[in-house]
């Protein structure tokens, strides 16, 4: 491997545990904005679904400022939207202004991983998925970490809004090692079809129900979790928290075990493999209730390593214009996790959050169902 491919795979565990301060705080902080401003679940949910609809709609845009632009401006855009998004909670006093902070800075969070998800796949090195499973790897400590010192911040008392005036410095830090770095150009996408023509593909789409579903879950595990711990168990937000940073913690350990499985054993199957085991103690941690709440942060180990597994497998199926095709798939699966989060507030208002938490198995067996069905080669990318 040369130098310059080792230092831009750094790069990328950087600017990973970067994105990980400000994302790992949403979850965290729902107790916290349900009592301030005296709103519903369905609210929160709707703070989740607008925050994955801002993802969405950002992801294609920062596919094609990555292509004319290049990775430098692409990311240094991320930062600084995010630290407008902090100035925006610095006078926000309702629940509209909260929600366009969240918004901001889901905005700025897209277009940094983005370049994340997109600057390890292209190198010229073998075993992308090893690499890829390491970079998330990072998410899940820093994420980890943020969560679980949150949560004890938070309980001497100091306001919630002035943990993000935190995370201005490290946006401050990715913008100064933004400055120094080098990136590899992104060719323009072509195709013969013409600009439109991934867009044809039903690949394409499949695979966004596969994220869509996937990330519905796994996002619900991080934003809902503490929630439910303590409206269904009334379990302390210090110890709920610790819960939660435990699925993180768990997933990073997952993703450097399964990393060097990824190297013997085939990636579609470790994927159909580790989602099956995710299910059952998902759905067995729900069922045997305040007993079972253990297996919900232990089910990480085998959420691990899918999501970074399936973002390479995206290479080895749609062959035409890959780096497009990340940009829209992991855009446009926001639209499903809008929805996904919204049900989740709207069953959890009428039924309770113990009920409304089974959506995340649900989501689950959707994706496994669907991915398999591209495994067999029953979806596929139709060349012309």
């Amino acid at each position: 491997m040369k130098e310059q491919e080792r230092r831009l795979i750094y790069l990328s565990f950087f600017f990973m545990c970067l994105f990980a301060v400000t994302d790992s705080t949403r979850g965290v902080f729902l107790p916290f904005i349900k009592t301030a401003y005296q709103v519903t679940d369905t609210q929160l949910g709707l703070i989740s679904s607008v925050s994955s609809l801002s993802f969405m709609i950002s992801m294609p845009i920062a596919a094609m400022i990555a292509e004319r632009s290049g990775y430098r401006i692409l990311i240094r855009s991320g930062f600084v939207v995010q630290i407008i998004a902090v100035m925006v909670l610095r006078f926000a006093t309702n629940y509209p202004m909260i929600l366009f902070f969240y918004i901001l800075l889901s905005i700025g969070g897209a277009v940094v991983l983005y370049a994340i998800n997109t600057i390890i796949p292209q190198l010229p090195i073998t075993n992308h998925a090893y690499y890829m499973n390491w970079t998330h790897c990072m998410y899940g400590i820093v994420a980890s970490s943020i969560t679980v010192t949150l949560g004890w911040v938070l309980r001497t008392g100091i306001d919630w809004k002035i943990m993000y005036y935190v995370t201005v410095v490290a946006m401050l830090i990715g913008l100064a090692v933004n400055r120094k770095s080098e990136y590899p150009w992104i060719p323009k996408s072509e195709s013969k079809g013409g600009n439109h023509a991934l867009l044809k593909q039903s690949i394409l789409y499949t695979y966004i129900v596969i994220f869509g579903f996937f990330v519905s879950a796994e996002s619900g595990m991080i934003v809902w979790s503490i929630h439910y711990y303590d409206q269904a168990f009334q379990i302390d937000t210090g110890f709920a928290a610790i819960l939660a940073a435990g699925f993180l913690i768990n997933i990073s350990i997952g993703r450097v075990i399964g990393s060097r499985y990824l190297e013997k054993y085939d990636h579609f199957h470790m994927v159909q493999f580790t989602q099956a085991v995710a299910i059952l103690m998902v759905t067995l941690g729900l069922s045997l209730g305040r007993n079972g709440v253990w297996l919900l942060p232990l089910s990480g180990l085998f959420f691990s390593i899918n999501y970074p597994t399936m973002l390479i497998s995206i290479g080895y199926v749609i062959k035409n214009q890959t780096q497009r095709a990340v940009g829209y798939i992991t855009g446009f699966t926001g639209s499903i996790v809008f929805v996904m989060h919204i049900i989740i507030g709207r069953i959890s208002d009428h039924f309770g959050i113990r009920i409304a938490m089974y959506i995340i198995p649900f989501s689950l067996v959707v994706c496994l169902g669907i991915f398999t069905l591209v495994q067999k080669g029953i979806i596929r990318e139709k060349i012309d």
